[in-house]
């Protein structure tokens, strides 16, 4: 059964716990590592890895009583055709309630995606990514909810991370920043190839876009 796109963003209120503290909606589709990414950054087994092609769309609150942040997890991003209902969700956002809306939006996105992302060539995967990611950062930003492009399973650096991040920066036209990282280290033959790296950028740059009294609560209680 599919949904909406404002039902996929409001039908799951945050719990109470949210309330008092910064919300990120992370979105983008399955198997991308967003759930992998919010254990990582609270330090503790919240949701489920691995769950399999979602059904249904809808969202995920995950946190815990002492991390200051709490995470809108999306599900079934890819069921939804979110490119025809932008101009109702648009309108429909000027009344979502301030208890309710996110402080920013992480748009998750895999490498491999973000490396062949624009090109004439592209695949089915990234003329998606194109459009329902690309419309959904579109509606937040434009609603006033800064959009951090997040490049997961990324290498550390060279000039082809650079160029994912600038192509994404021109693929999609509303991103405040995009960062690559690897929330877990990749390894194989019993050794570490690719370091967990960028969290400490993702979690600077969001809390720059964090109202200035939340953002230093959020600061003290945010530790890599």
């Amino acid at each position: 059964m599919r949904k909406d796109l404002w039902t996929w963003l409001t039908g799951t209120p945050p719990p109470k716990d949210a309330l008092e503290k910064a919300r990120v909606l992370v979105a983008g589709p399955t198997g991308v590592g967003k759930t992998t990414l919010i254990r990582t950054v609270v330090g503790a087994p919240v949701g489920k890895v691995g769950e399999g092609p979602p059904q249904t769309p809808g969202i995920e609150w995950l946190g815990t009583t002492e991390f200051p942040v709490w995470f809108a997890d999306s599900k079934g991003l890819e069921i939804i055709k979110g490119e025809a209902q932008v101009d109702d969700v648009q309108s429909k956002l000027e009344g979502w309630s301030s208890e309710q809306r996110p402080h920013c939006a992480w748009l998750c996105i895999q490498a491999d995606s973000a490396r062949i992302l624009g090109e004439a060539d592209e695949p089915d995967e990234a003329k998606r990514l194109r459009g329902t990611e690309g419309e959904l950062g579109r509606v937040l930003s434009r609603a006033g909810i800064p959009v951090i492009v997040v490049i997961t399973q990324a290498d550390i650096n060279g000039p082809e991370l650079e160029a994912m991040r600038n192509r994404c920066q021109r693929v999609f036209d509303f991103p405040h920043h995009v960062v690559p990282i690897c929330a877990e280290p990749r390894t194989g033959n019993g050794r570490i190839l690719i370091p967990a790296h960028g969290l400490d950028a993702l979690r600077r740059l969001t809390l720059a876009t964090l109202p200035a009294p939340l953002a230093e609560k959020t600061e003290r209680g945010w530790v890599t």
